[in-house]
């Protein structure tokens, strides 16, 4: 796994500060070349990492390294080129989140990587803990009963000077709500875990941006499941805790949407509170790590094209939803 080569395009954002440090620090591959806009930017990143190779032309880099897979750290409205780039090339994609910014454009990005069964996965980094694995064993597994109830939240203080807040904030460039920024990390694990949703009803409101819905919560009904979702940019002090009701017993989970994975899990049940710990895990690193498994011929966890289209389709419906005031049906995916 160590042999795989990595390349990036768009290296100086997210890439930045999350892939490539876990990168560093894990030697899970090799990265062979970054890409990006700004010549600058990109030479002092190539220097600190020790990259041998940078470029201004995401298709030259593809062409002249060869990658065994690509990280793609672009903005959504960017995905749909960038992976086409990728695809022509039979190269494999780890992708960032969301996926893209309408159900259409999911549809032709999964039909594109149909077209050459290219080795495909979302960048959705909670998945890969210890802790959802426990947490998906206690919903298959019926250890409290009935699951009734499930609420999660990722709100956090979006600042309006970062570099990344202008397309962020740019409906066109960004999505129109909180939902398309971190809201759909919490959209990916309602589908790890539950029945896929068949109703959405949201509401959403602006407190902060003119142009962007930065404040939006919703009601899901998975299989039998109610389950409430909220997403902000304009939270500075959220609990984002992941919170499960069953017949027998209720389990929090403390700050489970964040960059780092979750330590413990509280499970209050009629004998008392109990507490299951985790050991702090590098989350980037092991998206990275999945997705080399996955080339190898391992089983992933990893979000897949179906799965990322249909955070596609219920990011639309919640968005409906808010604007019309009415509940959504959703429709179920063609095995």
């Amino acid at each position: 796994m160590n042999d795989l080569r990595m390349a990036i395009i768009a290296a100086t954002g997210t890439a930045r500060k999350r892939v490539i440090p876990a990168m560093d620090k894990q030697k899970l591959c090799t990265i062979v070349a970054i890409h990006g806009r700004d010549q600058h930017k990109l030479s002092a990143l190539a220097i600190e990492n020790a990259i041998p190779r940078y470029f201004v032309n995401a298709e030259k880099m593809l062409d002249e390294t060869n990658p065994d897979f690509v990280f793609i750290g672009s903005p959504p409205c960017l995905h749909q080129e960038h992976i086409r780039m990728c695809v022509e090339r039979n190269v494999p994609v780890l992708c960032e989140k969301p996926l893209c910014l309408s159900g259409s454009e999911a549809l032709a990005i999964e039909s594109l990587l149909a077209s050459r069964q290219t080795p495909f996965r979302l960048a959705h980094h909670l998945r890969h803990q210890a802790g959802v694995a426990a947490v998906r064993k206690a919903i298959s597994g019926n250890s409290f009963g009935k699951l009734l109830h499930v609420a999660m939240q990722w709100g956090f203080w979006l600042d309006e000077n970062s570099v990344s807040a202008s397309w962020k904030l740019n409906p066109a460039t960004g999505g129109p709500n909180a939902f398309y920024d971190a809201g759909v990390h919490v959209v990916d694990l309602m589908i790890h875990l539950l029945p896929m949703p068949t109703e959405v009803t949201a509401i959403g409101h602006r407190s902060r941006f003119r142009a962007s819905v930065d404040n939006v919560s919703a009601l899901v009904l998975c299989g039998d499941v109610t389950v409430e979702v909220n997403a902000s940019q304009s939270n500075k002090y959220p609990m984002n805790d992941l919170t499960l009701d069953f017949e027998d017993a209720t389990i929090n989970i403390p700050h489970a949407f964040s960059e780092k994975s979750f330590s413990k899990m509280e499970i209050i049940s009629r004998g008392g509170a109990a507490v299951q710990e985790f050991d702090e895990v590098n989350l980037y690193g092991k998206e990275v790590e999945d997705f080399c498994s996955f080339l190898n011929g391992a089983i992933s966890t990893g979000t897949t094209i179906r799965e990322a289209c249909q955070s596609i389709h219920i990011l639309e419906a919640i968005t409906k939803s808010y604007t019309t005031g009415r509940t959504i049906g959703l429709q179920q995916p063609e095995p």
